[in-house]
Formats: C-alpha cells, sequence, structure tokens
C-alpha cells in the first residue's frame, strides 16, 4: 500500500503488525505538495519505483491548493489527477482519497486577494 500526499502524511507511520498480518506500507510525504506539482512528478515518473507492484494507493492531497484557489478549480484539477493516476497505473486496484482536514493555518495567498485566508479557506474545504 502506498500513502502520497502533502506534509499532513508527515506524522503518519506504518502500521506495526504481526508478519503474517502485515501489508507492507511505504509513505510519501512531500511538503508544500499542490495537486499540479504532485500531477507533474507523476508525469516525470518519480514514483515509478514507489507505484511498482502496488495494489492500493491513498491519496491526501489538496489543501495546499485550497490557500491559493476556490474549490472548483481543486476539484477538477484533483478529477484530472485521478484521471491520470487510473491511465498510468491501471494495475492498482484500490486508489483511496482522503478527505482534506480543516486548515488551521490562515492563507498568505488569500490575503492579497482581500480576505482574511482562513474563514474563506474552511468554506473552500467544506465545499471540496
Amino acid at each position: 500500500m502506498l500513502l502520497i500526499g502533502d506534509s499532513l502524511l508527515h506524522h503518519v507511520r506504518k502500521p506495526t503488525t504481526i508478519p503474517c498480518e502485515s501489508i507492507e506500507t511505504y509513505i510519501e510525504s512531500i511538503g508544500g505538495c499542490t495537486i499540479d506539482r504532485l500531477m507533474a512528478m507523476i508525469k516525470q515518473d518519480n514514483f515509478k519505483t514507489l507505484f511498482y507492484n502496488q495494489k492500493h494507493l491513498v491519496i491526501l492531497i489538496g489543501t495546499n491548493n485550497l490557500a491559493r484557489e476556490r474549490s472548483e478549480s481543486t476539484i477538477i484539477k484533483f478529477e484530472k489527477l485521478l484521471q491520470l493516476i487510473y491511465r498510468k497505473y491501471p494495475y492498482l486496484s484500490t486508489v483511496a482519497v482522503c478527505t482534506v482536514p480543516e486548515r488551521t493555518k490562515t492563507s498568505i495567498f488569500y490575503r492579497t486577494y482581500g480576505d482574511n485566508g482562513g474563514k474563506s479557506i474552511r468554506k473552500r474545504i467544506r465545499k471540496y
């Protein structure tokens, strides 16, 4: 199983089970990663060895997009990411998407557009 996403995965630890029950788990946490960046990395085969022989993929991505853009465009980008993954890695039997957790930090990006970056991003996350 492969878990891939932004820095929210940084503190996720591999499960500890007895060997006969264990599923080999790989965690790839990319700080500051956006959907666009993850798509570019997948297109460049940066994860080719990680995806090799994997059956299950869990994705946690989107909070950094929602800090910069509206939820509608983030959803469209995420759909394109899923299409890319299905096309590039058709042997995956499970692709799971994590719910984006509430973002507590305010966004410096949206302050330049006239809102506080904190209140509006919570609305974007709920919509996403």
